[in-house]
């Protein structure tokens, strides 16, 4: 089963794109609602699932709120003015709290404290690489760029700028933990919700080059991650909606 949630969303994909189905799904409302109200379901079903545990219901119900804003950005971009477009941005950035919280609940992130101080300093020392690699794919391309050759800027433009870095500081590092865990404790649905966070940093990156180049192979790319990065979450949710609820206990068991 959980080999099946794993190879559907990059098929899925890639039927989009071997059929050239990518750039009209990309442009059609109904597609990102349906696949807005399939994933936020699925994420309900999944809180429903656990609703004999406050604080594994509690997680599902903050991925709830964070896919919910995430969705609007998604659908709100379809009905705003070219000059309104920042609008959506800014829900897909508040979108990163509720997220936080999921995985903070789902991960428990703070026990990195309790890590050996060598160790610890180990990653944080990667992390900071990580950043900065992130930081030169995309700012380079924009300093590169010859002063006349730069597109007018704006709150919009800012925004896709610094997502991904927003990325790469507050979400990736998390949603690493999460698909670590989902590996190596065998938490299926944390595996595919890890991956789905994941595949959120290369779609801004491209998104953030398709607004400097207009390439439309980018643009194509940056729609493939996003949708792939939303079917994970809907395979992990579903996962854990048919998955039968662990009992009760007095410890806080694993979300899935």
């Amino acid at each position: 089963m959980v080999a099946i949630f794993l190879i559907l969303p990059p098929l899925l994909c890639a039927g989009l794109y071997l059929f050239g189905l990518v750039t009209a799904v990309s442009q059609s409302s109904l597609f990102y609602w349906l696949l807005a109200v399939t994933v936020l379901a699925a994420i309900l079903a999944a809180a429903w699932r656990r609703k004999r545990n406050i604080v594994l219901m509690s997680a599902w119900l903050f991925l709830f709120c964070g896919m919910l804003l995430f969705s609007l950005s998604e659908i709100v971009e379809f009905y705003l003015g070219e000059g309104q477009l920042w609008i959506a941005e800014l829900f897909e950035a508040a979108s990163f709290f509720p997220l936080v919280i999921f995985i903070a609940y789902a991960a428990s992130p703070l026990r990195l404290i309790i890590l050996p101080g060598r160790r610890r300093a180990v990653y944080l020392a990667l992390g900071a690489v990580v950043l900065l690699a992130i930081g030169v794919l995309v700012l380079l391309p924009w300093l590169a760029l010859p002063q006349p050759a730069k597109p007018g800027f704006s709150p919009r433009h800012a925004i896709r700028l610094l997502k991904p870095l927003l990325d790469a500081v507050l979400l990736e590092p998390l949603g690493l933990i999460v698909l670590v865990l989902g590996v190596s404790q065998g938490r299926d649905p944390l595996l595919l919700i890890g991956l789905g966070l994941m595949l959120g940093l290369p779609a801004d990156i491209l998104d953030s080059y398709h607004l400097l180049s207009r390439q439309a192979a980018q643009e194509q790319l940056a729609h493939l991650f996003s949708i792939g990065s939303q079917l994970y979450i809907l395979a992990g949710a579903l996962l854990c909606a048919i998955s039968p609820a662990p009992q009760d206990r007095s410890e806080t068991p694993p979300v899935g």
